[in-house]
């Protein structure tokens, strides 16, 4: 009870407690055993984000303390990067990537895992020209330039995909030559911490994502702005 900091409820019944209470008690029945590896199978599910993201940091610390292996199974994208040491990837029964969660987020080895892990714009184009792994890349649908980071064994001629966060575009009026696009503001979206832009473009049939800090003197962007 002192490890998941409830030795104050000893005496309640479990109808007494909060759901967040709940899942430390039950965390705190497995780790009685001393177990030399957990399984928690979304063990977050059902508690709503604040009280999720408190219990995040509650399972990271007893690890810490404890040093039990945890597997920890979730279809929260988020939630797998946040508690993960390693990350294990599953589409259809079949292992797509195992590795850190910056090496799935930053250097995904498929399409599947680039589309899956977070946010990501993926744009079709040909390699034109590689010198070690730095690339330069003709965007299929408008022409326009793109210089990448290259991630395993390419030849010039090759249909690529370019991965851009969105994190990594910045919004400005004035026109670039290489690795820049022109594009319409479809939707505006303030979501907390982060303000997410929708911008349409000639490089594909989805818009493209991209977010900034959100912060109270920013001038908000019109639908329908030219940027």
């Amino acid at each position: 009870l002192e490890l998941v900091r409830l030795p104050h409820l000893a005496q309640r019944y479990p109808k007494e407690l909060s759901g967040g209470q709940q899942q430390r008690i039950a965390l705190a029945r497995c780790l009685v055993y001393k177990p030399s590896i957990v399984l928690m199978d979304e063990p977050l599910g059902a508690l709503d984000k604040k009280l999720r993201d408190h219990m995040q940091l509650e399972i990271k610390r007893i690890h810490r303390e404890l040093g039990t292996t945890i597997v920890y199974v979730t279809h929260d994208q988020e939630e797998a990067m946040t508690m993960s040491d390693r990350i294990c990837l599953m589409n259809g029964g079949r292992i797509e990537q195992l590795g850190t969660p910056s090496e799935l987020y930053f250097r995904p080895r498929t399409l599947f895992v680039a589309d899956f892990l977070g946010e990501s714009n993926l744009l079709e184009g040909t390699l034109e020209r590689v010198e070690g792994t730095e690339a330069e890349v003709r965007l299929a649908r408008d022409g326009g330039r793109a210089r990448a980071t290259v991630h395993g064994p390419l030849d010039a001629g090759s249909k690529v995909r370019v991965m851009v966060r969105p994190q990594n575009i910045t919004v400005r009026s004035e026109p670039g030559d290489v690795n820049a696009l022109r594009g319409k503001v479809l939707d505006s979206m303030i979501t907390g911490s982060l303000t997410k832009l929708y911008v349409e473009s000639a490089v594909g049939s989805e818009p493209l994502v991209l977010c900034y800090p959100t912060s109270a003197g920013d001038a908000p962007h019109a639908i329908g702005d030219a940027v």
